[in-house]
C-alpha cells in the first residue's frame, strides 16, 4: 500500500489526502477519541477550515454519535450539525462554501494498529472500498497484526534466539 502525502494532526488524529482528490474517493480519515461529535469536531474543524475556507455544515450518521445540537459554535464560527440515518456509515461530510470533504471515521474504541491500517487504507488512491467496508475489513487484518506484534514482542522478551543444533 502506498502512503499518500497528507496533512496530519496527532491531536486530532486526522489525515487528509492531497488537495487534488480522486472523484468518488474519501478525502481523509479521522479517528476521534469519543463518540461526542461536538467535542471531537473542535479538534478537526480548524484543520478542515483551512482546506475548505470555512466549514458551514457537518453531516453525520445519527447512530454513530451521541446526541448533538443542531447548531454549534466553534470559536467565532457557527456550524450546522445535520444528523441523518441515511448518511453513509463510518463517514462525516464537512461542507464549506465551495467544497466538501468526506472523511472515513474510525470508531473511537478501535485498537491503534487496526485504526492505523484503516486510516492508511482510506487514503490509498487504489483503494475502492467504502469507509464502512474498510471498517469491516480492518477487523481481522488488524487483529492478525496485533497478534503478530505480540508474538514478536514475546520473542524479544524471551531473548530472541533459538539454540542451533551443532552439526556433527
Amino acid at each position: 500500500m502506498t502512503h499518500p502525502t497528507h496533512f496530519t494532526s496527532p491531536k486530532a488524529r486526522l489525515r487528509l489526502s492531497p488537495e487534488n482528490p480522486v472523484l468518488g474517493r474519501l478525502d481523509g480519515a479521522w479517528w476521534p477519541r469519543s463518540d461526542d461529535l461536538e467535542t471531537e469536531l473542535a479538534t478537526i474543524l480548524p484543520i478542515a477550515d483551512e482546506r475548505l475556507h470555512g466549514v458551514e455544515r457537518v453531516c453525520y450518521r445519527l447512530p454513530d454519535w451521541t446526541e448533538a445540537h443542531r447548531t454549534a459554535w466553534f470559536g467565532r464560527h457557527r456550524v450546522h450539525l445535520d444528523g441523518y440515518n441515511f448518511q453513509a456509515a463510518a463517514t462525516v461530510r464537512l461542507v464549506g462554501p465551495e467544497a466538501t470533504l468526506v472523511l472515513a471515521v474510525v470508531p473511537a474504541h478501535t485498537d491503534p494498529d487496526v485504526a492505523e491500517w484503516e486510516m492508511d487504507a482510506a487514503l490509498d488512491r487504489n483503494e475502492r472500498r467504502s469507509a464502512d467496508e474498510l471498517s469491516h475489513a480492518a477487523g481481522p487484518a488488524g487483529r492478525a497484526r496485533v497478534a503478530e506484534r505480540a508474538a514478536a514482542s514475546q520473542w524479544e522478551t524471551d531473548g530472541g534466539w533459538e539454540p542451533v543444533a551443532s552439526a556433527g
